[in-house]
C-alpha cells in the first residue's frame, strides 16, 4: 500500500529556542560548576580599586567564590529570597504596569495615541522615542519601566510591530545611556574617581562633572538620526508584520472620545504643573521633591536621595493612571467604584511571568556577582591593557573596545570605572590624553554593549515586557532580543569612535577650557 507523502513534512521547522526562564536557569547552573572550577585554581587577582567611602585608591586582592562549597551553597538558599526582592526594577516595573494598562484598558492611550499617529509619520516617532529614550538617562530606570511599553503601544497603533518599538526605545535607553544634552549625577560621581585617578600624575588636577557637553550635544544628535534610520530599515525587517494577540487599533475620535480626552488632559496638566511647582526652590510650599543637603540644583533634582528622582517612575504612573481613569468617567466606561477596582485590578494581568522570570534573572546576576568572577575579568583586561606595547591613538581604541568587552560582565558603571580609573586615566595622560577624555572613552565603551547583554538587570525588564508581543518559541528568547539590539550596538561603536577620532586629531573642546589633549 502506497503512502501518501506530505510535502509539509519536509518543510524547514522553526528552530526551537530556550525559553529566557530556562536559559537564566542553565547559566546559573553553568555557573555554580564554573565558580567550583575556578577556585580549585586559587584563582585571585590583585589590582588597584578607588574605595567609594574613603575615595582613596587602595590595593584590592580577590579570588573566584565558589557556589560549589558549602559556604556557596548555603548563599544561595538563603538568599533567594533576598536577591529576588532588592531586584532595583522589581517594584517599578510593577508600578509602571499598574499606570500604563490602567491608561491603556480605559482606552485612554488609544485614543491619545490615534490623534498621535493621525499628525506624525512613522520616522518621526521613531525618532521622537529614540530621542526621549537616550534624554531618559537623567531619570535611571524611568525609561526602561515606562517608556518601553508606551513604546510598544504607540508602535502598534501604527499597525506596526510593538517589538519595533520596544527596542528602539530600548537602544535609546541602554545603548544611548552615555548620551544627554545635559551633565547627569553620575557624570560628577565618575568625575570624583577620575579626578583622584588623574592625581597619580598631576596632583593639582581637577576635573569637572560637565566636562563633556560639547561633545555630547552633536553625539547624541548623531545618535538619535542613526538609531531611526536602523529602526525603519533594519529592525522593521526583523521583526516583521505584527499577527498577535495584543491588538490595539485605532478609534474613531467622536464627540465622547473628545470629552474623554479633555478632561484626562485637564488631570495631566495639573498633575504636572503641580508636581513642577514641588521642585522649584523659593517658592511658598515649594521644593518638597527636592534633596536640600545637596549644593546644585541638579543634583537636587536627580541626586540619589533627591525625592523627584526616587519617585518620578511612581509619578508618572499614577499621572497616567488618573488620566486613564478621567477619560473611563467622562467616556462612560467607568460608572462606579466596582469599575475603577476591576479595572486596576486587570491592569496586572499577565504579571506573574514577569515576576517568575524576573525571579531566576535576579538569582542568576547576584550569584554571578556574589562568584567574583566579573570583578576579575575586569582587572585581568586591565591589568593587560595597561602592559600593551601601544600608545596614542591606538591605545585610546584598545581602552574603547576592552571597556565594550567588560561592560558584557559587570555592567555596573561605577564598579568598572573604580577598577579601571586608577590604571587607564594615568596611562592615557602620559601619552598626553586628558582624564576628561579618557572618562569620555569609557562612558561612550560601556554604553555600546550595555543592552546586549543578560547582566544588565534592565535587559531582563525588556525580556519580561518583550514577551507581551512574541509570537513564537523564535522571538521569544534571549537571542532574539539580543539580535535586535546588536545592529545599534554596533554602529553605535563606529559612529562614536569616528567621534573620538575627530576630537583627537583636531583637538575640539570637550568643554569651554577642556581639551583631549593635555
Amino acid at each position: 500500500m502506497n503512502e501518501e507523502i506530505n510535502l509539509n513534512d519536509f518543510k524547514e521547522q522553526p528552530k526551537k529556542r530556550l525559553h529566557p526562564i530556562v536559559s537564566f536557569l542553565i547559566l546559573t547552573g553553568i555557573l555554580i560548576i564554573a565558580s567550583g572550577i575556578l577556585s580549585l585554581f586559587d584563582l585571585s587577582v590583585t589590582f588597584d580599586k578607588v574605595n567609594s567611602s574613603t575615595m582613596v585608591i587602595e590595593k584590592t586582592v580577590i579570588s573566584v567564590e565558589s557556589l560549589f562549597r558549602f559556604k556557596g551553597l548555603r548563599y544561595i538558599l538563603s538568599n533567594a529570597v533576598i536577591n529576588f526582592v532588592s531586584f532595583a526594577p522589581l517594584g517599578m516595573i510593577l508600578i509602571s504596569l499598574l499606570g500604563v494598562s490602567v491608561a491603556e484598558k480605559s482606552g485612554y492611550l488609544r485614543a491619545a495615541f490615534t490623534k498621535i499617529a493621525n499628525k506624525l509619520n512613522h520616522q518621526t516617532i521613531t525618532f521622537i522615542v529614540i530621542l526621549l529614550g537616550i534624554l531618559s538617562s537623567l531619570f535611571v530606570e524611568v525609561g526602561y519601566v515606562i517608556l518601553l511599553p508606551i513604546a510598544a503601544l504607540l508602535f502598534l497603533i501604527q499597525n506596526r510591530n510593538p517589538l519595533t518599538g520596544m527596542a528602539a526605545a530600548f537602544a535609546g535607553i541602554s545603548i544611548g545611556y552615555a548620551l544627554n544634552f545635559f551633565a547627569v549625577p553620575l557624570d560628577g560621581t565618575l568625575a570624583g574617581y577620575t579626578e583622584l585617578a588623574s592625581k597619580l600624575i598631576d596632583k593639582n588636577y581637577l576635573v569637572s562633572g560637565n566636562s563633556n557637553l560639547i561633545f555630547m550635544f552633536p553625539a547624541t544628535i548623531i545618535f538619535a538620526f542613526l538609531a531611526t534610520y536602523i529602526t525603519e530599515h533594519i529592525i522593521c525587517k526583523k521583526t516583521g508584520i505584527y499577527q498577535g494577540k495584543n491588538n490595539f487599533t485605532k478609534i474613531e475620535i467622536t464627540k465622547k472620545e473628545q470629552k474623554g480626552l479633555a478632561l484626562a488632559r485637564y488631570i495631566v496638566i495639573f498633575l504636572t504643573v503641580s508636581i513642577i511647582y514641588m521642585i522649584i526652590p523659593g517658592l511658598p510650599g515649594s521644593g518638597i521633591l527636592l534633596d536640600n543637603s545637596e549644593a546644585s540644583y541638579i543634583n537636587q533634582l536627580f541626586g540619589n536621595n533627591a525625592a523627584f528622582s526616587e519617585g518620578l517612575t511612581f509619578i508618572i504612573a499614577i499621572i497616567l493612571m488618573l488620566g486613564g481613569i478621567g477619560y473611563g468617567i467622562a467616556t462612560r466606561k467607568i460608572r462606579n467604584d466596582k469599575d475603577v477596582a476591576n479595572l486596576l485590578t486587570n491592569s496586572l494581568d499577565g504579571a506573574g511571568h514577569y515576576i517568575v522570570l524576573i525571579f531566576f534573572a535576579s538569582q542568576f546576576i547576584a550569584l554571578f556577582k556574589y562568584t567574583n568572577i566579573g570583578t576579575i575579568i575586569v582587572a585581568v583586561v586591565t591589568n593587560f591593557i595597561s602592559a600593551l606595547p601601544f600608545q596614542g591613538i591606538t591605545l585610546l581604541i584598545f581602552c574603547f573596545l576592552a571597556i565594550a568587552f567588560l561592560n558584557l560582565f559587570v555592567p555596573s558603571t561605577t564598579t568598572k570605572w573604580a577598577i579601571v580609573a586608577p590604571v587607564f586615566v594615568p596611562l592615557l595622560m602620559q601619552y598626553n590624553i586628558a582624564p576628561e577624555f579618557t572618562q569620555l572613552i569609557y562612558r561612550l565603551g560601556e554604553s555600546m554593549t550595555n543592552g546586549i547583554t543578560p547582566m544588565q538587570v534592565y535587559f531582563v525588564i525588556f525580556l519580561a515586557l518583550a514577551h507581551k508581543y512574541t509570537q513564537d518559541d523564535e522571538t521569544n528568547n534571549i537571542r532574539h532580543a539580543i539580535s535586535l539590539i546588536t545592529p545599534y550596538a554596533f554602529w553605535f561603536g563606529i559612529s562614536m569612535l569616528a567621534m573620538i577620532l575627530i576630537w583627537y586629531f583636531f583637538k575640539i573642546p570637550l568643554m569651554i577650557d577642556v581639551m583631549p589633549l593635555l
